[in-house]
This record gives structure tokens, C-alpha cells and sequence, in this order.
């Protein structure tokens, strides 16, 4: 994964974090997808219904959340919250790029299933 990618994306969902979508609205394609680890009405598709989404979360977020951003293989990150273990399994989300522009965000139980998911292991068969 592109390493300027990557600090993108990291100063994006920091901004996110602190209620300013903008940046990350920049990375996304126009039908980019987020979807829930269970299909259902959490899943919204379009630029406009995943902002509008993001949006809402970052008002309801809490201000001291750190995340932590992996590369998964060449198109795909992870991104998960940063926690004491005594928290246990927290969510993450896979978000899969294409000509570097986020195309999908996937949420996960935990960030185990989020790499178990992404791209580069599902074309390998593993």
C-alpha cells in the first residue's frame, strides 16, 4: 500500500474522529459502499448516504478515541480503535481502495475478521 495513501487515510478518519468529514469525503469514490458485519439497514451505497452516515457517527463519537491503520495488501487497510485489552474485541473496519479512492468500508467484529476478509486473502484462496 502507498505509504502517502496511508497517512491520507490516517489524517482523514483523525479528522473524522474530531467531526470534520471533509477529508475523508475527498477519498471516496462516488459509489463507495459501507456495509455492517450483518446485512441489514446499516448497509448504505453512494457517496452522498455513506457521508451523510459518517456524519451522524462522528457527532455521536467520543473525542479521546485513537485509531490504529495497517495496510492489508496492496488496496486494502484495516482500521481499528485503540484499547486496553481489558476492553476486549472491538470493531474494525476493512476499507478497500481502487485507483485510490475508497470503494468500500466494511465493519467487522473485530479486526481478526477485517483481515481474515481482505481482498488479497479472498483472490488466494485462503
Amino acid at each position: 500500500m502507498n505509504p502517502d495513501l496511508i497517512g491520507k487515510v490516517r489524517e482523514a478518519l483523525d479528522g473524522w474522529l474530531r467531526g470534520d468529514v471533509a477529508p475523508l469525503e475527498d477519498l471516496m469514490d462516488p459509489d463507495v459502499e459501507l456495509l455492517w458485519w450483518k446485512t441489514g439497514e446499516w448497509d448504505v451505497r453512494g457517496k452522498s448516504e455513506v457521508m451523510s452516515l459518517l456524519k451522524q457517527r462522528a457527532a455521536q463519537r467520543a473525542s479521546e478515541i485513537t485509531i490504529d491503520v495497517t495496510a492489508e495488501g496492496e488496496d486494502a487497510l484495516i482500521v481499528s480503535r485503540v484499547a486496553p485489552p481489558e476492553q476486549g474485541q472491538l470493531p474494525a473496519t476493512l476499507i478497500t481502495f481502487k485507483n485510490g479512492l475508497i470503494v468500500k468500508m466494511h465493519q467487522f467484529r473485530s479486526a481478526e475478521e477485517a483481515s481474515k476478509a481482505a481482498p488479497w486473502r479472498t483472490r488466494a484462496g485462503r
